[in-house]
């Protein structure tokens, strides 16, 4: 918890809104000790753009790098519905995440995110209340169209503590009937299925703009492509996802 309340208030030097929901994803969201890095991200409707901060923070054995990203949530809700960066914001909630600061009435972003991608699965596959189902439905659509999502996945499906929460998350918040909806904006699938072709392309180069900053593919951002393919355990994701 000290761990935590250090990182919160290195956080907040760069946050000025008032109204904002503060998360970790990735390996660091379980347990904010591990992993290389510390991945946060900060939504709010007080926002103008997107910002990425990188900073140090002081642990044990030395520092960390972390690394925040500050959303308005309009950009969030564009990637939410129209996938316009790829599943680069919204993508962050679909395996481990953890809520450690909510200031005022700001976004619910998971929820918003697992509740969208529910209805719009439903339109198209045989879906019922079992988490499992929804959890690999989803990866398998992300890891389609992006096949740099293999690494990561492969990262989360051998962790049980990190499948598990992610699996408890979805059964006592999303799967409830008052917060799924009867009625589906039949636009909102189309645009969804257009832009999920794009989605490599949009997520990496959102990733290029804030890590390179270049026109043209970045060192960082081919490096980091790379990275992404490596080590890759395919008998792993096959039985991962051979219920579905």
């Amino acid at each position: 918890m000290l761990m935590i309340r250090r990182f919160i208030e290195k956080c907040l030097k760069h946050i000025s809104a008032e109204n904002f929901s503060l998360f970790l994803y990735g390996s660091s969201a379980i347990d904010i000790s591990c992993g290389r890095d510390i991945d946060a991200i900060a939504i709010s409707p007080n926002f103008d753009d997107v910002y990425y901060v990188k900073f140090e923070i002081n642990v044990d054995e030395g520092k960390k790098i972390s690394n925040l990203y500050l959303v308005p949530e309009f950009v969030y809700f564009d990637d939410v519905y129209n996938l316009k960066y790829g599943g680069y914001y919204s993508h962050k909630f679909a395996l481990t995440f953890r809520e450690i600061l909510r200031k005022e009435h700001s976004l619910d972003a998971p929820l918003l995110f697992w509740t969208a991608e529910y209805n719009l699965c439903r339109q198209t596959e045989k879906l019922n209340e079992n988490p499992d189902i929804l959890m690999k439905t989803v990866h398998f659509k992300i890891l389609k169209y992006r096949p740099t999502f293999a690494r990561v996945l492969g990262k989360f499906i051998d962790d049980k503590a990190r499948k598990q929460n992610l699996r408890c998350y979805l059964r006592e918040c999303v799967l409830k009937p008052n917060l799924l909806s009867t009625c589906f904006a039949s636009d909102f699938l189309d645009r969804v299925i257009q832009n999920q072709e794009k989605a490599f392309y949009n997520f990496w180069s959102e990733y290029n703009r804030h890590k390179c900053k270049t026109q043209i593919w970045g060192e960082k951002t081919l490096s980091k492509m790379k990275y992404s393919l490596e080590d890759i355990n395919f008998s792993l994701l096959e039985n991962y996802f051979t219920i579905l």
